[in-house]
């Protein structure tokens, strides 16, 4: 068994204790050496004027040519140093092997900062935090609804993935993921992710009482029965968002492939052009599971989709360091008007766009794009409407700096608010959308930048998973029947704190098997 990196050894996503180490002791010895070089000729310079030697002017303008001298040999050494890493950072090599560690120098201060941010360094697993300012949780609901997820638990050092009834915020099961689990080996130093910061997400519920998911953004996807007892895990790609079965049983779900090396990139797909010679990006795959087994029965790379089936401009006409980020994988369960029994809809987010897709014929049957951007999360509604989540979301990536800038009022420039989240409807007859309660997400700020899922109940509420706020919502008829924190059960004087003891005990087991017709995905 592997085992995973220990906290004091690793604290964060991507980087090390000791890459930060080697940063500040790198930028303390330029700074040392700068400062030497400056120090010395002035210092002589100084001494000399003080004990009135003859030939001071001499020697204090042999030092101030020298100071110069060693002034411009600093300037020129940092601008190579520059221009080499950009070039790098194109993929050119002008300076040979050294362009490429320039390259990647360059990119330390980012690494430095964003582990120095990191809720790993702080022991803050993903998606958990304190509650919103002004939280006050609200719990009417009327009918039943099941929610099936994973919360970390400190004490036992272990994730547990519980199936909760939301009306009663009673537990109906319980099964624990622990870092040390018999019958799996925990495959993360590859991704260089801690088991802490890799949840059991999207859980998938069989009829037997078992459950698939997958450490996200991890090598693991796995299978553990009614007992908690490990059936299989697949360590073949790096597994990530939604997970759903087909009508013939088989999962579908989300993958990318294994890094180059620790911590390296994911790329499965490689682009040449006079512009960036031999560039290699990521390639996101849907992927065709066997639940008896694990066995990965179909793959296919979603950019490769679109490439051959005539939509180049869709891949390369964007960012291309992760140009499709696929997060849905939508199988349909029966024929309509506009697919096939067991086609797919796939949400591809960094092209904030759906695919209808047929895997038996390898053909891209619509491009769904609109009002929406940076999605998450498509159902199915209806033969001719599909629902979906729009985080409306604006990544870094997608400006320059210099974009921030303040801008005088008087310029009078149009502003475009994107402050909360939305919930669409599409007609595939008429190709319109509308919004699904949106004055309520508007009023309530309701909004998370990543994630998110939703679900439109059989009595026409709207279910919403907010991880960018900490929680769950259901709106009835514009108004806010259940808002709760994650990890936080409605109790009186409950802290809000994911593994505070009451967390842990406020909840009373029950004997009710899970029941997978009816939970609500959490």
């Amino acid at each position: 068994m592997s085992a995973a990196p220990h906290p004091l050894l690793y604290v964060g996503p991507g980087i090390g204790l000791g890459s930060i180490v080697i940063v500040l002791l790198l930028f303390g010895l330029i700074l040392f050496a700068l400062g030497a070089l400056l120090w010395i000729p002035l210092s002589r310079g100084v001494r000399d004027l003080k004990q009135g030697r003859a030939p001071v002017r001499r020697g204090f303008l042999r030092g101030a040519f020298r100071l110069l001298a060693w002034c411009m040999l600093a300037i020129l050494l940092i601008s190579l140093i520059a221009w080499g890493a950009v070039e790098g950072t194109k993929g050119h090599r002008p300076l040979g092997s050294l362009s490429k560690v320039f390259a990647r120098m360059a990119a330390w201060p980012d690494e430095a900062r964003t582990v120095l941010e990191s809720d790993a360094l702080r022991g803050i697993p993903d998606f958990y935090g304190p509650a919103p300012t002004g939280f006050q949780g609200v719990n009417e609901l009327e009918h039943g609804i099941h929610g099936i997820g994973a919360f970390w638990d400190r004490a036992s050092d272990a994730w547990k993935v519980r199936l909760l009834d939301l009306r009663t915020d009673s537990l109906l099961w319980e099964w624990s993921v622990a870092r040390d689990q018999p019958g799996a080996s925990w495959e993360l130093d590859e991704v260089e992710r801690l088991f802490e910061n890799s949840p059991p997400l999207h859980p998938y519920l069989f009829a037997d009482g078992s459950y698939a998911a997958k450490l996200d953004m991890t090598p693991n996807l796995f299978r553990m029965d009614r007992e908690g007892r490990i059936k299989w895990v697949n360590h073949e790609l790096v597994f990530h968002h939604a997970m759903h079965a087909d009508a013939d049983g088989f999962l579908w779900t989300c993958a990318s492939d294994l890094p180059l090396g620790p911590g390296g990139p994911m790329v499965g797909r490689t682009l040449y052009s006079p512009s960036t010679g031999r560039l290699a990006f990521q390639e996101d795959h849907i992927v065709k599971v066997d639940p008896a087994d694990g066995r990965i029965v179909f793959k296919r790379g979603v950019a490769g989709i679109l490439i051959d089936n005539g939509q180049q401009g869709r891949v390369f006409g964007g960012g291309l360091v992760d140009p499709i980020h696929l997060n849905d994988v939508v199988p349909l369960m029966s024929d309509g008007p506009y697919w096939h029994r067991n086609d797919l809809l796939l949400s591809v987010r960094n092209r904030s766009m759906i695919l209808l897709y047929r895997p038996s014929t390898d053909s891209l049957l619509r491009v769904i794009d609109g009002p929406f951007f940076a999605q998450h999360d498509v159902n199915v509604l209806s033969p001719t409407r599909i629902s979906l989540f729009s985080n409306r979301q604006v990544f870094e990536d997608q400006y320059a700096a210099t974009n921030l800038l303040w801008v005088p009022r008087e310029r009078g420039l149009p502003i475009d608010s994107i402050t909360w989240s939305q919930v669409f409807e599409y007609d595939l007859d008429s190709g319109r959308f509308h919004t699904v309660e949106d004055e309520a997400l508007h009023r309530m700020r309701a909004r998370t930048g990543t994630q998110g899922m939703h679900e439109i109940l059989p009595d026409g509420s709207l279910y919403l998973e907010l991880p960018g706020m900490r929680g769950y919502v259901v709106i009835r008829e514009g108004r806010v029947v259940l808002n709760k924190v994650f990890g936080a059960p409605m109790r009186v004087g409950c802290t809000n704190a994911p593994g505070c003891a009451c967390s842990r005990t406020a909840y009373r087991r029950s004997p009710v098997s899970p029941r997978p017709s009816e939970p609500c995905r959490m």
